[in-house]
């Protein structure tokens, strides 16, 4: 398999209900916090799918800890648990390793999530997912997911994976997510079932997709900074749009409309996610523009960071709200108001696990897509 495949120790099963007890079960955990007790579920459910066997090494709890997208103390102390009942060994001065307890076993099929490189040291990005693959597991309860995380703008890399999944007859689907049009197009002609997740152009009828309603997000979003006072706008966008960008701007430019705010008080912005790059873009719509935008709506938490980083230098922080489209994992925690789905994340990967089971039928879903309905999380709500 290609090396920017992720290695078997970052797959996940999607197995049958085992008769061991599940951690938050065993009456020698009932002291550790739930944070702990699911984090522990994650490792152990790993481990059910890792070509790893008792004896072999496992991950440190640093790298557990990026892995799950919990602090180091979290993972750690998930690993005690596992380790008390000897799912996991922890030999002092030498490491952790696979104990005699973990069940571990490979599943001749399996479903990889593609998607770009930058996600695989994303702890938020990943933590999204884990909810993803229960549903998914509730509905194929016999496959084994994977997360790939390949090279962007090198589409041949992910085909020729693809391709050697395919020839050994182990590749059940494909969850695409922010692929490119190159990519979206190969998968709508590859026979795989695929299902992408965000916008697909309609002459891709062979691909299923689902997408938070991004019309209805940048219209909430822009109603939120007409209602504080802001008259100048601006959007920061990644530097390669989809679909979902385009409809995203059609919802903020009518919510403009309906104001009677006219189309020359909208400033849209494209920046690879790099902060020198991002900070540089806003940097010169704040400090060129004789009325400078003070209501600035980002693609991602990251860019609204970068943003915020430049306001606070300029001195125009307090002038300006900020506000991000794709809501961090946990937004009751965030600075930002953001855009939230109203359904949760195991309910679309049930979804998913849906699409791609009617898909391997040779059956077309419906509906082939699934825009799911958004909502305001206002911070300034917060009591």
């Amino acid at each position: 398999m290609p090396n920017g495949t992720i290695s078997p120790s970052h797959s996940h099963k999607a197995a049958k209900v085992s008769k061991t007890p599940k951690v938050s079960k065993d009456s020698k955990d009932s002291k550790v916090s739930r944070r702990v007790q699911e984090a522990a579920e994650k490792i152990e459910r790993h481990l059910q799918t890792s070509r790893l066997r008792p004896g072999d090494r496992y991950m440190p709890a640093e790298e557990v800890s990026q892995f799950i997208g919990e602090s180091v103390m979290t993972a750690q102390r998930a690993m005690a648990v596992l380790a008390g009942r000897k799912v996991l060994e922890r030999r002092p001065a030498v490491g952790t390793f696979v104990g005699e307890a973990a069940g571990v076993s490979v599943s001749p099929t399996s479903i990889h999530y593609i998607m770009p490189q930058r996600f695989k040291l994303d702890r938020e990005a990943k933590g999204n997912y884990w909810d993803q693959i229960d549903g998914i597991c509730s509905v194929m309860p016999n496959a084994s997911v994977h997360f790939n995380f390949l090279p962007e703008n090198n589409p041949s890399y992910t085909q020729h994976m693809v391709e050697q999944l395919s020839e050994a007859g182990l590749l059940m689907g494909v969850v695409l997510v922010l692929p490119s049009r190159e990519l979206r197009a190969y998968f709508n002609n590859s026979g795989i079932p695929t299902v992408v997740e965000g916008g697909v152009e309609p002459d891709l009828t062979n691909l299923c997709w689902i997408d938070r309603n991004q019309v209805q997000m940048g219209r909430l979003l822009a109603e939120y900074l007409i209602q504080r006072g802001h008259r100048r706008f601006a959007t920061i966008m990644r530097d390669i749009w989809s679909m979902g960008e385009h409809l995203l701007h059609d919802g903020i430019s009518d919510a403009l409309s309906a104001e009677q705010i006219p189309a020359s008080a909208l400033r849209s912005r494209s920046a690879p996610s790099e902060a020198k790059a991002i900070q540089e873009v806003i940097r010169s719509l704040l400090l060129d523009e004789e009325h400078p935008p003070t209501g600035i709506i980002c693609r991602t938490v990251f860019q609204a960071d970068c943003v915020a980083e430049t306001a606070r230098s300029l001195g125009l922080h307090d002038q300006m709200d900020i506000v991000v489209c794709n809501a961090p994992s946990q937004p009751e925690q965030s600075p930002y108001t953001c855009a939230i789905s109203k359904i949760c994340g195991k309910d679309v990967g049930q979804m998913v696990g849906s699409m791609l089971q009617d898909l391997s039928h040779h059956k077309t879903p419906q509906p082939r897509g699934q825009s799911l309905s958004v909502e305001l999380h206002d911070v300034h709500a917060r009591s």
